[in-house]
């Protein structure tokens, strides 16, 4: 091979590494942005949907028990105000990382799945298994990272509830925390995320991917040319089959700052206890609030993703990659 042939294979190769890196970085990007801009958008429904979950039935520990979701956003507006958004700072330091790493997994995957459909080989010849590990790992990271946070975010979430109101500051409830329940006080319940975030994830991208191949494949116009359509079908799907989880999370999350006797010692004590004096209902507490949540949520997380993709120039096909 001729010095000018190395040299151009080498240019060559340089530029294909450049571009990859590029379009993992903006892939990254794209995911963060579009995650935590839902988020900001729907947070009060968020606050909601915990309060809902948060609370037992009528006792001295809440000043307030809402009746149902409207009950709920409109007691909060009238009496909070503004202060409605406590804990979203908290939020958005932790899902704009999660959502990069989940959503760089997502489209790796789906890449590699549509390169094994095209050229006929199995998934696990074109690395779309190993995409999966990737989500599953980077997800099981993002809820070890979240679960400290997270647990302040839900304590100033649920502040407003509570008749006796002692710690609306961020420092001083996680100091709160700390004094009752040591440093593992921050992270109770991570068992419990992992079991709700790793199937919620699996769910909602395999189920957004199904709907959108399904809808090309039979010509549904409005699920194969609104993204927002897909997103919300593939989020509330998601939503409610992992919901259950979502609630004994809450639960146990939450529970100090309530009376000793409606504690659970772990999250096996939460659901005998739950379904002892909730019934099986119990587990679907919160169950409008979280879908007002993820409806638009997901509509607009999927939205501003694709249209981020194509803002940053991603390559989102097979047929592009092999092109190259």
């Amino acid at each position: 091979m001729s010095s000018s042939a190395q040299q151009h294979e080498k240019t060559h190769d340089s530029k294909d590494e450049h571009h990859t890196t590029t379009t993992t970085r903006n892939t990254m990007l794209a995911g963060a942005l579009a995650r935590c801009g839902a988020a900001t958008i729907m947070y009060p429904i968020d606050v909601c949907k915990t309060r809902m979950q948060f609370q037992r039935r009528a006792n001295s520990n809440f000043r307030t028990v809402y009746r149902n979701t409207f009950h709920c956003i409109n007691t909060m507006i009238r009496t909070e105000g503004f202060g409605i958004y406590r804990g979203l700072s908290l939020r958005l330091f932790y899902i704009g990382p999660g959502a990069a790493i989940t959503f760089t997994a997502y489209e790796k995957y789906r890449q590699s799945a549509e390169k094994a459909r095209k050229s006929g080989k199995s998934v696990f010849e074109t690395g779309a298994i190993m995409s999966l590990l990737m989500g599953a790992a980077g997800r099981a990271l993002e809820s070890g990272i979240k679960t400290p946070f997270n647990i302040v975010k839900q304590h100033l979430q649920v502040e407003g509830q509570l008749a006796v109101q002692k710690n609306r500051g961020l420092v001083k409830s996680v100091k709160y925390i700390i004094e009752t329940k040591g440093i593992r006080g921050l992270f109770v319940g991570y068992t419990v995320t992992l079991l709700r975030d790793l199937p919620f994830s699996f769910l909602y991208f395999s189920s957004y991917e199904f709907i959108k191949n399904k809808s090309q494949h039979f010509g549904i116009p409005i699920l194969k040319d609104y993204t927002a359509v897909r997103g919300a079908l593939a989020g509330s799907f998601a939503s409610v089959i992992t919901l259950p989880f979502d609630v004994i999370k809450t639960r146990i999350q939450t529970q100090h700052k309530i009376s000793a006797d409606s504690h659970y010692s772990g999250y096996r004590d939460a659901v005998v206890k739950i379904f002892k004096h909730e019934g099986f209902a119990g587990f679907f507490r919160g169950i409008t609030p979280r879908l007002i949540y993820t409806i638009p949520s997901t509509s607009i997380t999927f939205y501003m993703y694709e249209f981020l993709k194509k803002w940053f120039h991603i390559n989102t096909t097979a047929a592009d990659r092999l092109k190259e």
